[in-house]
């Protein structure tokens, strides 16, 4: 007969009659899978061994003492099921060899006779999320996030990673989880940390919050935050109007170069930026000459605008303020504005 689990776990047990001349039935082995997700199909064997002379009368399989299918063998039709919670056989794909469950859910679980286990997982409706999130960070701040799961059975273990790594014991808090009428469990785990200048990978700081049950469900989220002190280095000076090789931002320079001038050009301070999914944060000037080490009678300082005309202002060499210039764009040196991210203030040369 199934014995009743411990823990409010299910029990699985196949118990086989015998019309024994001699010695009976020996079960040989249970085999269940160790892990199903919730709706599919999960097929269980239960092998044994007759004494020479006998023959099998009937093989029935069990949960919680309370039987879902039965074989038996001198009948016209020998499977016969019954009502289980969790439990639906698929009659067509059974057999005295073998019992195939359609589908299952979390009330399946359990442990079976032999040592052979079955757990089966319903995995959480959403999540992972992450929350607590600022809108902006400065260094020595105290970043407090949370990471949460809905609700599942077994319980969903939620881990995190900083920068790709396995976050360290001390920044993880781990909090009770929330269990519903149903049995399933809502996960909810916490990071907190001071944040350093080492904490960064070239300005940016990743978080990943990753949801698993088993081997079966596995899934990741993350946030990403920008360290506001940090200014990539500066790209090599642009030589000549070329745009066959270097980065989107050094391309969008030559070409813009090449609209205003036909003359060298070289970019001093490009920080970081490009036409597509980028902002510009700082071209801080570009100086145009003839080529020849002479410079130009204009000085073009560029600012950063994200769409609006910029307000910067400089000065030149003699200390003469800039006046801003009418509102231009990246080009492709074609009269192609391109996407209005810059605009050129114009200093007037000596």
């Amino acid at each position: 007969m199934g014995r009743q689990g411990q823990g409010g776990l299910l029990s699985l047990s196949c118990v086989l009659y015998v019309l024994a001349t001699v010695t009976g039935v020996q079960i040989t082995s249970l085999s269940v899978p160790a892990v199903v997700m919730s709706g599919d199909r999960a097929k269980l064997t239960c092998a044994f061994r007759l004494a020479q002379g006998d023959r099998l009368y009937s093989l029935t399989w069990w949960k919680d003492g309370t039987m879902f299918y039965k074989y038996l063998s001198a009948s016209p039709t020998p499977v016969t099921t019954y009502e289980a919670p969790g439990i639906a056989v698929d009659v067509s794909a059974s057999s005295l060899e073998q019992v195939v469950l359609s589908r299952v859910d979390h009330r399946a679980s359990g442990i079976p006779a032999l040592d052979a286990n079955l757990t089966v997982v319903d995995p959480p409706s959403r999540g992972p999320v992450i929350t607590g999130r600022k809108e902006s960070y400065r260094i020595g701040d105290l970043l407090l996030l949370n990471c949460t799961a809905g609700h599942s059975f077994p319980a969903t273990s939620l881990a995190w990673a900083i920068n790709g790594e396995k976050a360290s014991h001390e920044t993880v808090v781990q909090y009770p989880g929330h269990t519903d009428s149903q049995g399933c469990t809502a996960s909810w785990s916490g990071l907190q940390m001071v944040l350093r200048h080492a904490h960064f990978r070239k300005g940016v700081l990743s978080l990943t919050c990753t949801a698993s049950i088993a081997h079966v469900y596995r899934k990741s989220t993350q946030v990403v935050v920008a360290d506001p002190s940090y200014r990539p280095p500066y790209l090599p000076p642009l030589e000549g109007a070329s745009t066959g090789g270097g980065s989107s931002v050094h391309q969008r320079a030559a070409t813009t170069t090449t609209a205003t001038t036909a003359s060298a050009a070289t970019c001093e301070a490009v920080t970081a930026g490009s036409r597509d999914g980028w902002t510009l944060e700082a071209v801080e000037y570009v100086v145009f000459g003839d080529g020849a080490g002479a410079p130009s009678s204009q000085l073009t300082v560029w600012g950063v605008t994200e769409g609006t005309a910029s307000q910067t202002q400089d000065t030149t060499e003699e200390g003469k303020p800039t006046t801003a210039g009418p509102s231009t764009a990246w080009g492709d040196g074609g009269g192609d504005p391109g996407n209005p991210l810059v605009t050129p203030i114009v200093a007037q040369g000596a």
